[in-house]
């Protein structure tokens, strides 16, 4: 395990992807599709950008991991959330080691890769999975897959080759969707080691850091505030002093010590609900029959299937597969 202040940053250089419009309706969502759709400018020049994103993915999911294990065996108070990452971490692995030997440089190849937008020199269908994976906070099922895919495909036609990819390119993004999360727990976790150290610490201690941070912060810093208050109410010590430098700086922001407790708890509520989703939908992907799913997307499918004699629909999978590739 990497020095703790080190862990979680090996996204800097290559920056963590963030998508616009936060959470979205069915309808939105198909908007969505159809408007990226119309924006996206492809080209065929290809790179394997995506194969040093997954591992810098995993490790970053990894160290986080580690980080969180031996903090629960140390019985160190951690976020809820980050049960999810030690429950399931093991399905993580496993897909990661799965996906290092699909994905080459030859698999890159085959892909459309995109000239414009956040994406921009990545695969198309990279983009089209995890715009869906950010717009539905990571909970994926077939009526929304097919749904989004089928509304971007009315503008802009995907390639046989990239519904193909589709299994891996969702669990690829689904990875960098949960690497984005674990930074946000370890954020979390490392303000809330720094309240933890209040143990240590007489009354004007804290009172001389709590003052510091406060008037270091560019904005309210919620995940530290709840913390502090939850030390003190842990403590059984008034600390008048700390709460009155605290309580002038919320007046500064027009917000009282209930709007702090509410916000943050609606945030980590929110946080865990990510994660969960995420790796649910991991465990769907999975387990999804991405034959049966390739032939109700592709639309060489669909004319094929339109032979009047019907002898192309009556033959088996590999069959058709042949006489798609004709």
């Amino acid at each position: 395990m990497e020095r703790s202040d080190s862990v979680a940053l090996y996204l800097d250089k290559t920056q963590p992807l963030s998508t616009k419009g936060g959470t979205l309706s069915s309808d939105e969502l198909n908007r969505h599709a159809t408007d990226i759709a119309k924006e996206h400018k492809i080209t065929a020049n290809h790179n394997d950008i995506l194969l040093t994103r997954l591992n810098n993915n995993f490790k970053n999911i990894t160290d986080v991991y580690k980080y969180f294990y031996e903090k629960s065996n140390n019985n160190v108070p951690i976020c809820s959330a980050s049960e999810w990452l030690l429950d399931n971490y093991y399905i993580i692995e496993e897909q990661y080691k799965i996906l290092t030997h699909q994905l080459d440089k030859n698999f890159f190849k085959q892909l459309m890769y995109l000239k414009n937008s956040i994406f921009k020199g990545l695969p198309r269908i990279f983009a089209v999975c995890y715009e869906l994976i950010s717009h539905t906070d990571g909970r994926l099922d077939k009526e929304n897959l097919t749904a989004f895919i089928e509304s971007y495909q009315k503008v802009a036609p995907l390639t046989m080759q990239e519904l193909w990819c589709l299994e891996p390119i969702l669990k690829l993004s689904l990875l960098e969707y949960i690497s984005s999360l674990c930074i946000k727990l370890y954020t979390i976790q490392n303000t809330w080691d720094k309240v933890l150290s209040f143990n240590n610490l007489d009354g004007d201690e804290i009172a001389k850091i709590v003052q510091e941070h406060l008037e270091n912060m560019e904005s309210i810093d919620y995940h530290f505030l709840e913390r502090v208050f939850v030390y003190i109410k842990k403590s059984n010590k008034t600390y008048e002093n700390i709460m009155n430098i605290i309580n002038d700086k919320l007046f500064e922001y027009d917000i009282t010590v209930d709007d702090v407790i509410h916000h943050e708890h609606q945030e980590q509520a929110k946080l865990q609900m990510s994660i969960g989703n995420s790796i649910s939908s991991l465990r769907f992907v999975i387990a999804l029959n991405f034959e049966d799913l390739f032939e109700e997307l592709s639309y060489v499918e669909r004319i094929l299937r339109q032979d009047p004699s019907g002898f192309y629909s009556k033959q088996d999978f590999e069959t058709r597969s042949y006489y798609r590739k004709k």
